[in-house]
């Protein structure tokens, strides 16, 4: 089993540097920061956070930046305004790997930089990091990104920080061994604990026996405890089911999907019950229009869409901005109102939170816990349809 912790993955290019940086989930900006190196230089650091409100601010080589932006982007992107990429993970995304490597920083600081990134995307940044000259820290929960990019981790569990050499497999192969090495150690030291804990209780009310009984005693007033880590909450997604739909789920004839101008050719298509549908292609090219137009979120240009009878449709967003000071406990109770205290934080914990993130904001938390928080609204709707827009973005391994 994985071990449920964020993975800091370190590339270090020769650098010999004192870091002090303080990451915040959801910071929202692409920022620049200074570092102190050894020598007592200022080093610039470009940060790339996962979760972005802010995307591009002035750059000196318009021609540059259209350049570099092609190579991520598709040419139809390139050139277009910044507040038109908002609808598209894929576009800001790739904006902000752009905005940072016209920078040229001297450590690059990706946070969950794949989470919008298809397949040829990531291709490309993985390519980029390999013959990347200056160092990157890398946060991800990709296993095969991680392990084609990185050679040192530095695994954070149990509010301490060690040091790996290696990709994630070897990681996770040393891991193991150490986390079992450390359990037998316990267990042995749990029994010789009981033992000194028996013979004292038994010998320090006798004479002839209190001064072993003491000794004993001041063994185990001074022996280094060893604790074990306490074992995050594993999830379970057990979706609940509506009765049976009706033969269609939906029906489409002519649909032309887009906004301003049509995204695509007209379509004409169904889904039946029982049908599992993957809906593949490059990101930006409308997949997330598509389906918010057949469930008649968004109007499409023209063509109609006919849904099919006794639906109970569960839809899972690719995201949402939360801005509201409501607890995840409110967020669950706003919309399960017969539930007691008891029920909804046994659901929440069922989808792998905590006793701290039950009770904190939801816009405080991260993008894979406010996922969770979503995913615990979708499970606990009776659902016999299931439209699931990216839902492994944000969440950690064993989520996934």
């Amino acid at each position: 089993m994985p071990p449920l912790f964020l993975v800091l993955a370190l590339v270090l290019s020769g650098l010999v540097l004192e870091v002090s940086l303080t990451l915040f989930h959801g910071a929202g900006e692409v920022g620049l920061h200074r570092v102190q190196a050894e020598d007592g230089s200022q080093l610039l650091v470009g940060n790339l956070c996962g979760q972005t409100r802010h995307i591009l601010h002035q750059l000196s080589d318009g021609e540059y930046l259209v350049g570099v932006l092609t190579q991520i982007l598709d040419n139809q992107f390139a050139n277009a305004h910044v507040g038109g990429l908002l609808g598209s993970g894929l576009a800001r995304a790739s904006v902000l790997l752009a905005k940072v490597l016209l920078e040229n920083p001297m450590i690059l600081i990706l946070d969950e930089p794949t989470n919008f990134l298809d397949e040829n995307h990531i291709v490309w940044l993985k390519n980029f990091l390999l013959n990347y000259e200056n160092a990157f820290i890398l946060i991800s929960h990709d296993i095969p990104f991680l392990n084609s990019v990185i050679n040192l981790i530095y695994h954070m569990d149990n509010r301490g920080l060690n040091r790996y050499v290696g990709d994630y497999d070897k990681f996770m192969e040393v891991y193991e061994m150490k986390k079992a090495q450390l359990e037998a150690a316990y267990r042995k030291q749990q029994q010789e604990i009981e033992d000194l804990k028996d013979f004292v209780a038994r010998n320090k009310a006798r004479v002839a026996t209190r001064n072993m009984a003491m000794s004993r005693q001041k063994k185990l007033d001074k022996m280094d405890v060893i604790e074990l880590a306490k074992d995050r909450p594993k999830p379970e997604f057990n979706f609940k089911e509506a009765r049976a739909a009706g033969r269609y789920i939906f029906q489409t004839e002519d649909l032309v999907i887009g906004y301003d101008k049509p995204l695509s050719r007209p379509l004409t298509l169904s889904m039946e019950r029982g049908q599992k549908i993957a809906l593949v292609g490059a990101n930006g090219i409308g997949k997330t229009t598509l389906l918010k137009s057949i469930i008649g979120e968004i109007p499409p240009i023209s063509g109609k869409t006919t849904l099919g009878d006794y639906l109970y449709t569960g839809y899972f967003e690719q995201e949402k901005k939360y801005t509201e000071n409501v607890t995840c406990i409110d967020e669950i109770w706003s919309e399960f109102r017969s539930y007691t205290q008891y029920e909804v934080r046994a659901a929440l914990a069922k989808c792998g939170l905590t006793t701290k993130h039950i009770e904190s904001m939801v816009k405080v938390l991260s993008g894979g816990e406010q996922a969770k928080v979503r995913l615990c609204k979708l499970i606990n709707n009776e659902t016999n349809v299931l439209l699931l827009d990216e839902p492994t973005n944000h969440l950690d391994i064993l989520s996934r």
